[in-house]
This record gives structure tokens, C-alpha cells and sequence, in this order.
């Protein structure tokens, strides 16, 4: 595949096969991730609703009171466990927002918000216990031991309800939760002051990024290389409605999508890439609008259009007729596929129930599908939680999904569940960096 006129054909065609809302505007062929939570241009949290939120559950602390003076900061100690006052999630800074302690079965309500926000969860006095971290009935988090502090898990922006199960602990073991929200900054990289490419998206390095500047509606980028190893990434936010994002390369295509309600921080973590080794030289991408797909180019006030190209040093690997990367980004961490997990990597053809055994007692895993010719979803179940994925795939290609993380401490049987005669169905895990 040399021209985007031959990728835009392949993206159409696989890109009906997600079963994901969002799929207009995010090309789903390549990389179909559900994400926890949308990032928004972000604010500050009014601290007061935090409070309601978690009076009654524990210890609590107020960063600004209702009538808008500074209050007492929020305790950087946990159950007893010093917590970090500023994190990192994806390049992007976040400061300690609220703490607060649980008891087993506690559920607390986080308020919708317009900022960024993740949570870790702490424990003190475990034992050979382990304490799970639940989002809107998903266990998001786990902690074990003596003393212990999880990742940091980005939850949504939209309120939420959190909740904590202690199993096989001691009865002095302790539980609590630290809330972090982004400060407005952005990551490294190239940015318009609202949104960013950047730097670095799991193993790919930015080789060249622009925005479009005030008032106009087009933005391009010149990089020289082969193809094979590019991924192009694109950004487009508009209130109006019809609008359409286009990139070319080189002349040819184009790729198209609608542009996103929404304003996005994060501009670059989703891209396309390219069959082929392609000619190596050098190329322009370029990026424009037009209202409707395939209306006039125009040039709408208040639309952010920006273009990137990524070079992906990490290999890639065939699975059920797609080309799968073996390095990815989900929830706020960067994943390697781990090739030694029994079974997973085989491509499985026809209606069929199949399962495998994943280990997580050194540490969580992603479980990750590629499905075609058929729906195809996962299910796990271990002995502290269970969960299960989306469906991915249909008859018109191969598509990917990220299924969930498996936590660690645990032992799943993970089944992939394949519906259609034609289906083809792959299971990977992918452990943390």
C-alpha cells in the first residue's frame, strides 16, 4: 500500500468491523482503544463539591472552601502512607486534589468536572490481603502487602462512583483513595496552547506536527522516511456542526472524519498507519476542512485543526489479518505484548467458545482482541474480580479492541467468545513498561 487512496480503502473497510460510538471520529482499523474518560481543556476543580463528595467516608481535606478563601491543603498522607503531591499520567501534570479513607464497601461519588482527574488507591496493613479499586462496577485498581500505593488510574470526567473491596485482610488493614486532577499544563511536544502532540505515544517519537494557525483551517507537515513505519495523526475540534477532517499525503487520499464537539488535550494518541514499506523521501501530509464529507474546503471560525506524523520504532506483529503493535498506550501506561502467555497469538476460525489462563501475580495485564468475519468479545473471571470486553469485529475486516486490564494478584480464565461462522478471533496480552 503506497498511496492513501489504497489506505483509505483499507480503513473503510475495516473500519465498520468496531463496535465503538466514537468510530467517526477516531479511525478505528488501526488502533480501536476504548478509553476511561475523554479529556476536556481543563480547569480547576471547586474543591467544596469534593467535600460533599466524601464527607462521611473518612478523612477529608479542602484545597479551596465555599466562600472561595484557601483552605488547608490536601493531606499528602494516606491511611499513614505518604502520597506524591504531583503526578504524571501520559506526560500530562497532575497535583493531589483530595484524600480521603474507605472502609470494605464503601462507595464515594466524584462530581462531573472539567478537569483531568485520576485516582490511586492506598493501603496500609494488608497482610497477604489485597484491596480492589472499583469504577462504575469495574475493578480499575488493585493494591497488596504491607504498604502499598497503586498507579495512578484516570477515571472519568463525567461523575463517577467509586468503591473499595478488602479481601483476606487482617482486621487493622486500612484503606483510602488520593484524587489527583490536571493543572492546565500539557505534555511535551507541539502544541497550540489547548492541545498537544506529543513527544513520545508508547514507543512511536514525534517526527513532525503543526497546527493550523488563528483563522485559518489547514495545517501540513513534511517528514522524510519510508512509510512502513509512519503513523499519522490528526486533530480537529468545532462547535459547528458538518464538519469534516481531511488529510492527504503526498496529493493522494484523502482520509477522511467529522470533527469532534468536544475539546481534546491530548491530540496525537490515536493515528493510521500504512501497509507497505512505501518510497523513502520525502512527504507531506496535510490536513483541511470541508463542511460535509464531501463538501467545500472552508474555514469555519473557532475550528482547532492540527496534523502529526509519529515514527513507531517498536515492531509489529500479523494477527487474524491485521498488523497489531507491540508497544500501546491504555489507562495513563505504555504496554509490551508479552508473547509467552499460553494460547494467546493463535488465530482461532469459526463459532467457538476458547479459553487460556493468565497469570498476574507479578503484576497487571492488558487483555487486547482482534477480531473478523464476526463478532468477537472476552470475558475473565478471577478469584478477587472479573470483567469483560466490548465486541470487536465484522465482515467487512479485521479490527482491534482493548479489552480491560486484569489486575494483579489474581489468576484469570480469560474465554474469547467468537459468534459467526466466518470469525476469526486472536487474543494478546500485553504487560506494563
Amino acid at each position: 500500500m503506497n498511496t492513501l487512496d489504497d489506505l483509505r480503502e483499507t480503513l473503510h473497510r475495516h473500519g465498520d468491523a468496531v463496535a465503538d460510538h466514537e468510530r467517526h471520529a477516531r479511525p478505528a482499523a488501526v488502533r480501536a482503544r476504548v478509553r476511561i474518560a475523554r479529556r476536556r481543556r481543563t480547569t480547576t476543580l471547586a474543591t467544596a463539591a469534593a467535600v460533599v463528595l466524601l464527607a462521611g467516608v473518612g478523612t477529608v481535606t479542602a484545597v479551596v472552601a465555599p466562600d472561595g478563601t484557601e483552605g488547608p491543603g490536601p493531606a499528602t498522607e494516606v491511611v499513614g502512607v505518604t502520597v506524591a503531591e504531583s503526578i504524571s499520567v501520559s506526560g500530562f501534570p497532575y497535583a493531589l486534589s483530595t484524600t480521603g479513607v474507605l472502609d470494605d464497601g464503601d462507595r464515594v461519588r466524584l462530581p462531573e468536572t472539567t478537569a483531568t482527574r485520576a485516582v490511586s488507591l492506598v493501603a496500609t496493613g494488608l497482610g497477604s490481603g489485597a484491596a480492589t479499586l472499583y469504577e462504575a462496577g469495574e475493578a480499575v485498581g488493585r493494591v497488596r502487602g504491607a504498604e502499598a500505593v497503586d498507579v495512578p488510574v484516570p477515571v472519568s470526567t463525567l461523575g463517577t462512583t467509586l468503591r473499595v473491596e478488602v479481601d483476606g485482610a487482617p482486621a487493622g488493614a486500612r484503606v483510602g483513595v488520593a484524587v489527583y486532577e490536571g493543572t492546565g499544563a500539557l505534555a511535551e511536544g507541539v502544541d497550540n496552547g489547548l492541545a498537544v502532540f506529543r513527544s513520545t505515544v508508547g514507543a512511536a517519537s514525534l517526527l513532525a506536527a503543526d497546527f493550523a494557525e488563528a483563522g485559518e483551517a489547514e495545517a501540513s507537515v513534511t517528514f522524510r522516511g519510508g512509510l512502513a513505519t509512519a503513523r499519522i495523526a490528526r486533530y480537529c475540534t468545532s462547535e459547528e456542526p458538518g464538519l469534516w477532517v481531511h488529510v492527504d499525503l503526498d496529493g493522494d487520499g484523502p482520509i477522511s472524519g467529522q470533527c469532534s464537539a468536544e475539546d481534546s488535550t491530548d491530540a496525537g494518541p490515536s493515528w493510521y498507519s500504512l501497509d507497505g514499506p512505501g518510497p523513502v523521501g520525502d512527504h507531506t501530509v496535510r490536513a483541511y476542512l470541508t463542511r460535509g464529507e464531501r463538501g467545500p474546503e472552508v474555514r469555519p471560525s473557532g475550528a482547532e485543526v492540527g496534523v502529526a506524523v509519529y515514527r513507531q520504532s517498536a515492531p509489529t506483529v500479523e494477527m487474524a489479518g491485521l498488523d497489531v503493535e507491540t508497544v500501546i498506550e491504555h489507562a495513563g501506561r505504555t504496554w509490551r505484548l508479552d508473547p509467552l502467555v499460553p494460547g494467546t497469538g493463535d488465530t482461532f476460525r469459526g463459532e467457538h467458545d476458547w479459553s487460556t489462563v493468565v497469570d498476574t501475580a507479578d503484576g497487571d495485564a492488558l487483555a487486547v482482541l482482534v477480531g473478523d468475519g464476526g463478532l468477537v468479545r472476552a470475558t475473565w473471571q478471577g478469584r478477587l474480580s472479573r470483567g469483560s470486553s466490548a465486541s470487536v469485529g465484522s465482515r467487512v475486516g479485521p479490527a482491534l479492541l482493548v479489552g480491560g486490564v486484569l489486575l494483579e494478584g489474581d489468576e484469570y480464565d480469560v474465554r474469547v467468545l467468537a459468534r459467526g461462522t466466518g470469525a476469526r478471533a486472536a487474543l494478546l496480552v500485553y504487560r506494563p513498561l
